[in-house]
């Protein structure tokens, strides 16, 4: 049955699974979608229109959703057969899917790898694989050597988005292979297929990774702040109120794949600065264990010379909006981004600015960055320089997986709560508060909130030099 002959009221849906195909009814699933778009109104989406159309309610018009390519529901269909050949893969045990390995490999070149893989661990990707600098070995590297990965649930692969022509004239797609581990703990694989097939010949969909020779990520970012020092008193009278801040993040890694020379990178595309964002390394005695380039400029550098200007600021997040609190009335009310009325719009280069957009000092957030355009599927053109060079050696674009949403959206998303324990950490007037050679955080996972990988504590000197 083809995808135009689907007839929601007397066909039965039969999903795909690991264990055997759908009845091909259950392809309209991974090809139409429900979502929401930045001001919360449902939507609907196809991979190659991720921005979708309203969906028609009580007080907004419907629009038609054009059909998708003929391309989305063959590719939905290999992507059925990718979740049985994860699902073999990983139903080995770790001495049987990774038959050698090589740890010498520096982490400039892509680090550990497995470099011979059991039969159906070497099916999952094609030859030519490169994944942001990482070949499929590197890439795949901890999931084939943990044990905790043996027996892992895959659920059959979401296309995020079908981009034509997208890699070497081939059509190229977003997936999102997720599963659950030995231990019941979610994780996922985001990279990128190929249409490998010429002409009219029959699809042949491979993993074939994004080709990009860097560790490079541009995503949406949302953050909840809660500050536990008193700031009513003068010692904390400069801290960080409580607040949703909301932004673009640009993590270009300084020390994994092809990042050996690497002085500074340019990012523009929506939602930032039309001169876009240049990024240089951090100082590194004062950032010694961070990976990631800072932002350095966003009013047209040169990139040559801004690659010399390191801070410590260890901001890799061009933040947009940020609320007055984290509850009650203040949760849903803009505050000012910081210098939002006076003229100095570089001296926070990690925040917007009303000039960066032409619009008028003092003019709030959510009148002059365009939310309606940093949505999923919107497109960023990195291009990154390497020994002090101002001109690019990479040029390439990444694509945002999910919409920037404002601020003062935050307080409506899932979030995990901190354990009382660990806020007391951070609470000055707490005896837990002091000096300690170990300390205990924990939280409490929303089940709808993302669950949390990693948990870090950071702690300044009177110089500014993180500990």
């Amino acid at each position: 049955m083809l995808l135009h002959q689907y007839d929601p009221f007397t066909t039965s849906i039969t999903a795909a699974s690991t264990a055997g195909p759908g009845n091909t009814a259950d392809l309209v699933l991974d090809v139409v979608k429900i979502g929401t778009d930045t001001s919360g109104i449902l939507t609907l989406t196809t991979p190659d229109n991720p921005g979708g159309v309203p969906m028609a309610s009580a007080t907004v018009a419907g629009a038609p959703l054009p059909a998708p390519s003929m391309g989305v529901s063959s590719l939905a269909i290999a992507m059925q057969g990718l979740a049985k050949t994860l699902s073999q893969c990983f139903a080995l045990p770790v001495a049987q899917r990774a038959l050698e390995r090589d740890t010498s490999i520096p982490e400039a070149l892509g680090g550990s790898s497995v470099t011979r893989a059991a039969a159906p661990c070497e099916a999952l990707t094609d030859p030519g694989f490169l994944h942001n600098g990482f070949n499929a070995g590197q890439y795949f590297y901890s999931s084939f050597t943990s044990n905790s990965m043996t027996g892992a649930q895959f659920s059959v692969p979401q296309v995020m988005q079908l981009i034509p022509g997208g890699i070497g004239g081939r059509d190229a797609a977003i997936i999102n292979a997720r599963f659950l581990d030995a231990n019941g703990l979610a994780g996922n694989y985001i990279t990128v297929a190929v249409n490998k097939a010429t002409g009219t010949s029959t699809p042949n969909w491979v993993v074939y990774g994004n080709q990009h020779p860097v560790n490079v990520q541009v995503r949406s970012s949302i953050r909840r702040q809660q500050q536990m020092a008193p700031v009513t008193q003068p010692a904390f009278a400069a801290a960080s109120l409580s607040t949703y801040q909301t932004g673009i993040e640009v993590f270009i890694n300084k020390d994994g794949p092809g990042s050996t020379n690497l002085t500074a990178a340019r990012v523009t595309g929506p939602g930032l600065p039309p001169k876009g964002l240049i990024l240089n390394r951090p100082i590194a005695s004062a950032e010694p264990q961070q990976s990631w380039l800072n932002i350095a400029d966003k009013s047209g550098g040169d990139p040559g010379v801004v690659a010399g200007q390191r801070t410590n600021c260890n901001c890799d997040i061009f933040f947009l909006q940020r609320t007055q609190d984290v509850a009650g009335a203040g949760a849903s009310t803009v505050r000012s981004n910081p210098n939002n009325a006076n003229s100095n719009s570089g001296q926070f280069v990690d925040w917007a600015h009303p000039l960066d957009y032409g619009a008028a000092t003092g003019t709030p957030s959510n009148e002059f960055v365009p939310f309606d355009k940093i949505v999923a599927g919107a497109t960023y053109k990195v291009e990154l320089f390497y020994g002090g060079s101002s001109t690019p050696t990479h040029t390439f674009n990444k694509t945002l997986l999910s919409p920037i949403i404002p601020a003062t959206q935050g307080a409506k998303l899932a979030w995990n709560a901190p354990a009382q324990a660990a806020l007391d950490l951070l609470d000055p007037t707490n005896a837990l508060a002091a000096a300690a050679s170990a300390l205990t955080v924990s939280w409490i996972q929303h089940p709808a909130a993302e669950q949390i990988r990693l948990a870090q504590i950071f702690a300044r000197s009177s110089t500014g030099t993180v500990n």
